[in-house]
This record gives structure tokens, sequence and C-alpha cells, in this order.
């Protein structure tokens, strides 16, 4: 997806020795798919390679990737705690109290949720904020801020060219998501071929190690029978000797 495709923008900020890039980035995604909100942690994960592979160019190094912030502003609640703010990033799972900074921060927003119990002033403009996203109605606008943002909102809606852009950037995305849902599908019914073929021969292979266990019992088991026949044949040849010796000794040697 190139870059004007996608919802992030830049903000610039003075170097810092914590911060070994200059730029932040912030991706906001607007998501209603509720149904899917199981999908949501690696749909963020997808979004920001999406926007990694476009600013990280060939030749620079690591330490130059942006901070990269992705947000998600739902109607729904995406992890059925009822808070109107959540935030993920990455640790370490063995050592949490380390620190492990890779730039990345993804915040889940939903414009319904309740405040935290230790909310403050920003939390509250916040609150507001995401009521009028999530309900664009003029009760909904109580401040100067919103107010201006209702106001390019509804310049935005009443531009023509603006609305065929959109529509035009949705179907272009649309159709990129299907495609990527069949190279999927194409993927996925290779890797169950494969898979099916592989438990065939699995399967075969079972078979003819069981058939060759039977033949090994079954030698086994001639074998057995042998050395009883074998076991049986000497005891008789003793038991022939043994009468030889006594009639030779009361009759003698035939000649």
């Amino acid at each position: 997806m190139s870059d004007e495709k996608r919802n992030y923008v830049r903000e610039k900020r003075e170097p810092d020795e914590g911060n070994r890039s200059d730029i932040n980035v912030y991706d906001i995604e607007p998501d209603n798919k509720s149904s899917k909100k199981e999908w949501l942690p690696r749909r963020s994960r997808y979004y920001g390679s999406l926007i990694d592979s476009k600013l990280l160019k060939t030749g620079i190094n690591y330490d130059k990737l942006p901070d990269l912030v992705t947000i998600f502003i739902m109607p729904y609640d995406p992890f059925d705690a009822g808070d109107m703010y959540y935030e993920a990033g990455t640790v370490i799972k063995t050592h949490p109290k380390i620190p492990y900074n890779d730039g990345v921060r993804r915040i889940y927003l939903y414009v319904e949720g309740k405040l935290p119990g230790n909310a403050t002033e920003d939390d509250r403009k916040l609150q507001d904020l995401l009521r009028y996203i999530g309900s664009s109605v003029p009760e909904n606008v109580i401040d100067e801020k919103i107010e201006r943002l209702d106001s390019i909102v509804r310049e935005t809606k009443a531009d023509e060219n603006v609305g065929v852009r959109y529509v035009k950037s949705w179907e272009w995305e649309r159709e990129i998501r299907e495609e990527v849902k069949k190279e999927d599908s194409i993927i996925i019914e290779a890797e169950r071929k494969r898979a099916d073929e592989a438990e065939a021969k699995a399967d075969e292979a079972e078979a003819k190690a069981d058939e060759a266990e039977t033949r090994a019992n079954e030698a086994e088991i001639r074998a057995a029978e042998a050395e009883k026949e074998k076991t049986e044949a000497e005891t008789r040849a003793k038991m022939a000797n043994t009468e030889l010796a006594k009639y030779r000794a009361k009759y003698g040697v035939i000649a």
C-alpha cells in the first residue's frame, strides 16, 4: 500500500539521547469490524510492517527507524473491559521491569468506553473527542477544538472532489485487500494440499511399518517353533541313543 493511501502522519521532534529517531509516526485506523476484533493485534502488526517497509529505506541503519504509534478508534470494546483507553507495547516477558523500547506503541480507543478512576482533564477531553467521533451530532460539539474539527468534517463532506477521491481510495484499498485475501487463499490451499500429502505419506509409512512389524512377529513365531522342533528332535535322538546303548549292553553289537 502506498504512502498516500495509509492513514498516518509524521511528527518532527527534537532528537535526544532517549530517542534515536527525530520522527514520530502516528497511524490512525478507524475500525468497526467487531466480528474480527480477535485479529486486532495481528492487524496492528501488519499495518506497522507496511509503514516500516516504506519509511526505512535500503541501507539506512535500524536506529533511524521512527517511533510508531498505531491508534485504532472503534465503536466497539476491543477487549471487553469497558474502558476507553487500552495501550499495548513490547515487553520482556521473563523480566517485565527491564525496559525494552522497540519504538512501537499500540493504542486502542473505544468511543463509548468509561474513564479510568484517576482520570485527568486530558482523559476527559479525549472522551469528549471520542464521543464526537462516534456520533458527529451537534450536541457532541462541546468545546472549541471539537467545533473546529466539526467544521472541517462538514466542509470535507461538502467537497465533491474530496468525496470522489475518498471513494476511489476506498475502492483501491478494497481491491488490494481482496487480492491479498485471494493470494492468502491460494497459499492456504497449497499448504493444505501439502499437509494432506504429508499425512498420506505418513499413513503409508505407518502401514508399511505395521506390515513389517507383523512379518517380524510371524518370523519370530516361526523361529520359536523351529527352535522347539529342534529341541524335541534332540530329545528324541538322546532317547534313541539311550535305548540303543541298553540294547547293546544286553545283546551285544549285532554283526
